[in-house]
Order: structure tokens, then sequence, then C-alpha cells
């Protein structure tokens, strides 16, 4: 005769309580949450209740209504928020409050102005009755910035990296990936300008408005790339120039008040070294061009004077210099042969235009004066 097996009636009862207590877990998680939600939302109303019970005692006679909101706020650690333009926070008001809740205070203040005011995310943010429905109020930091991004291109459309952008009056700014394109946090209002620059191109100046995607398009600056450049075999661009040229124009000459020309030039000049040959007063100024070429010779460079050649630059008046140019390398002073080989310095003066005259006066004046003279004793 066989044996039929059976479970013992405790594994029975447990494999039928399990699905049940699954159901109960399930059921009592959104609970807890619920009940916890609720918690916050009341500690949140217990917080707004009591800082609008706090008690505020406040006199002040012939002050703005800025300066009476700020005192409010050291007394109660409330935080106001509101736009200056929309409640004429430079008005003068009068208000005398003792000991009274903030609530009754702000209503004391804000009514005779026709304000009114509400809570919002822990603030209170005041406005203007009138335009109650279209207030200009910012209700929180966030919106008070916003992120501007867009790309940067060149003339050929083509992404320009490495461009600086900065907030125009404010030390906030960015800088242009390898693909162009850029990201930056600005203040919000419509007087925003954005200042793009970079190296070879203009500087651009944009508004930025409303816009939250700007695509700029830089210029380049062909201003300077096209500068006329003397060399010996004539006069080509600065853009076309492939040789060793420094050129020095007459407002750079002027920075120095001096009568020597080379003084003038002295630390303008790469590769040039130029030194007064004794300390005597009235010493000649020497220049020598990439270095000393010879032990013995001479190693002065050739001067140029509109085409003639000249001696020294001793007599040559700096205010009389339209622009001089320093040709240094083989290439730049290969039509002058031998006599080039110490550099050539090519001196352009000043000449009439056409047009409407100008007139223009230039002065220097000085004193000499032997300093730490010793006084000698009158043997008499």
């Amino acid at each position: 005769m066989k044996k039929s097996k059976s479970l013992p009636i405790s594994c029975l009862q447990c494999q039928q309580i399990k699905p049940l207590l699954r159901l109960m877990k399930l059921s009592i998680i959104p609970f807890f949450l619920l009940l916890s939600c609720a918690g916050m939302s009341l500690a949140f109303d217990g917080r707004a209740q009591e800082l609008m019970q706090r008690s505020v005692t406040l006199r002040a006679e012939g002050q703005q209504l800025r300066t009476v909101l700020t005192m409010i706020e050291k007394q109660t650690t409330a935080r106001f928020v509101y736009s200056s333009k929309a409640i004429k926070a430079e008005r003068i008001v009068n208000v005398n409050i003792n000991a009274k809740t903030l609530n009754e205070a702000l209503n004391e203040l804000l009514n005779p102005l026709k304000l009114t005011y509400r809570l919002l995310g822990g603030q209170i943010v005041l406005e203007n009755q009138l335009n109650q429905a279209t207030s200009s109020v910012i209700p929180t930091t966030q919106s008070i910035e916003k992120s501007v991004s867009g790309i940067v291109v060149d003339e050929k459309n083509s992404p320009l990296p490495g461009v600086n952008i900065v907030v125009k009056g404010a030390n906030r700014g960015a800088t242009t990936d390898a693909k162009g394109a850029f990201q930056l946090t600005i203040p919000e209002g419509d007087n925003v300008i954005l200042t793009f620059s970079f190296v070879g191109y203009q500087s651009k100046d944009v508004v930025v408005g409303s816009q939250t995607t700007l695509n700029v398009s830089m210029t380049p600056d062909v201003n300077a790339l096209d500068e006329v450049v003397v060399i010996g075999y004539g006069s080509v661009r600065k853009k076309d120039l492939t040789g060793s040229v420094v050129q020095l124009k007459s407002e750079q000459l002027k920075e120095v008040p001096t009568a020597n020309v080379l003084e003038a030039a002295q630390g303008k000049i790469a590769g040039a070294d130029i030194t007064r040959s004794s300390g005597q007063a009235g010493a000649g100024v020497n220049i020598t061009i990439r270095g000393n070429r010879s032990i013995g010779g001479n190693n002065s460079p050739l001067i140029i004077v509109d085409g003639v050649q000249y001696g020294s630059l001793q007599d040559i008046n700096a205010n009389d210099i339209e622009t001089m140019d320093i040709l240094k390398d083989a290439s730049s002073i290969a039509i002058y042969g031998s006599r080039g080989a110490n550099g050539v310095i090519l001196i352009t003066t000043k000449k009439g235009k056409s047009g409407r005259p100008d007139i223009s006066f230039n002065a220097y004046s000085g004193v000499s004066q032997v300093t730490m003279y010793p006084k000698a004793m009158n043997i008499n």
C-alpha cells in the first residue's frame, strides 16, 4: 500500500501569505511617499506663515522705497524680488511701524503706493497693482539670466575657432571651439551687447535683444594688409611682402621727444642695435642691423632719403619723416649690392597733398642745469 506524501500545514500557509505581503508592500510605498510630500507642503506653508508673522518696528522719513525694503529684510530675513522700474523703487516714502507683523507692515507700506505682494518660492514678489496681470517682475533669480549660443564664421563661411566673445561692460565672456560654436550666459535685457574679436579680423558688436541664437560673420581687417611698404625695387603691399622689412611711421617717431631719429626708433626695430658712441653730451648714435659684419670696417647701414644716398641721420628732423623702412635680409637689399651689406634704411619725407590746407605746429623746450654742483667758499 502506497502512502501519499503531503506538505506540512505550515508550508502551505507560507505560500499563501507571500503574495499578500507583496501586495501590501506595493500599496504601503506610495502611501508613505504621499505622506512625505504632504509633510513638505505643510512645512513650507508653515515657514511662510511664520515669516509673515515676524515682528517689524520701523521708522523712516524721506527715505527711498528701496532703502526701506532693505531695512525690513535685515529685521525679518525676508527676501524681496521686484523690478525697480515697475515699483519705482527710487520714490521717497515716510513710514512709522511699531511692533507689527510683516503682513501688516507690508500692507501699511504698499497700499498707499498702489503696490501688492505675493509669496513665491520662499520670496516676496512686489508688483504694481495696475500692471499686475502683465507684471515685469522676475520671480526667481534663474530668469534674470539667459543662455545664448551660436556659430562664428569667416568671410568664406568657414568656422572660426578661438574667437573671443565678451559681454560689453561686464567681466564675462567665452571662446569659440574648433567648430566655431560658442555658448554664453548673459544678463536678461534688450541692451546687452556682445563684442566678437579675432586676430586679423575687425571687431564686431552685436546687440542680442530677444535672440537666443546668433550666427556671426567676421570681416577681415584688410587695412593692415594693404599698407604700402617701400623696398629697394619700389613699393609693395604688406601682404605681398616676402622680405624682412620693418616700417616705422611718423606717429611712432613722434612718441619720443628727441632731436635724433635713431633715438626715437630705439627699441622699435627688431634685430637692430642702437647705442651711443660715448657717454659725452651730444655724442652721436650708432646703429647696426643684425650684428657686425666686419671687424675693422664700417658696419653702418646704407641710408637712402627720397631715393638719394645720405650720409648721416643726425641732421634729419623726425617731424619731416613720413615713413622709415629698414631692410634687413638679402632679398630686400639685393638691388644695392655690396653697399647694402649692413642693411638699408629708406626714409620717405612728407610732401604736399592736394585739398584743404592743414597747418600744424610742434615745439619743444627744455632746461639744462648742472646738478649736485659743490659750493665754493668765499676766501675774501
